[in-house]
């Protein structure tokens, strides 16, 4: 079941923080660790660096996504300003992946633009959207985000580790146009910012009733 938030933004008000220091900002260093992994990745590429190594990165960026959010809740630090700025994160290092391909991977990224323009649109869209509505950022974190975040790990790492755009680039691509199609519908419904809201079907079985709060 979900969680509310409390009144300072973190989950579940009446548990107290725990694992001190390192529960309170760990989330936080893996959070700016992926931010800058975003340049780094750019700078291997740019540097035509061994494959091996752009993959390791890539792959590093992904597994620090998955854990600040597993460390927050198992040190109870979870907040609503959290949340948003883990979507952040993602978009940064996305941003440097496409700036390295459009740079360095020209070639192989020019066959891929009749997708990755219009999902580069809807995103900017997402942004605009909870903008808008909600005066920043949101973190709906769909499980069709969350399966989209998979699948472009092996689409970065063909493009940018091996300089194809093969079945993985193109799946990823595919599922990010559905995903982003999701993520509009949610925050054109909810109406408060939607945060951990699992799919459409969330906010469907309660009308316009405002979104599910960060799960346990």
């Amino acid at each position: 079941m979900a969680e509310s938030l409390a009144e300072d933004g973190s989950l579940g008000g009446a548990r107290a923080p725990r694992w001190g220091i390192a529960g309170r900002w760990g989330p936080w260093a893996l959070l700016f660790f992926r931010m800058l992994a975003g340049p780094a990745v750019f700078l291997l590429v740019a540097g035509d660096a061994p494959a091996w190594t752009i993959a390791a990165l890539i792959v590093a960026a992904f597994l620090s996504d998955w854990c600040d959010g597993v460390l927050a809740r198992w040190a109870r630090t979870v907040t609503r300003r959290l949340r948003q700025w883990d979507g952040v994160a993602d978009a940064v290092f996305y941003l440097f992946v496409l700036a390295a391909a459009w740079q360095h991977r020209w070639p192989v990224l020019a066959r891929l633009l009749p997708i990755v323009v219009p999902l580069f649109l809807a995103e900017l869209l997402v942004h605009a959207i909870s903008l808008v509505r909600f005066g920043g950022p949101s973190s709906t974190h769909a499980w069709s985000c969350k399966a989209w975040a998979v699948l472009l790990v092996f689409a970065a790492i063909e493009l940018l580790a091996l300089g194809q755009a093969g079945y993985g680039c193109w799946l990823g691509l595919a599922w990010g146009l559905l995903a982003e199609t999701e993520v509009v519908l949610i925050l054109l419904w909810a109406r408060r910012p939607p945060i951990d809201v699992r799919g459409i079907w969330d906010l469907a079985g309660a009308g316009r009733r405002s979104a599910h709060e960060p799960e346990a």
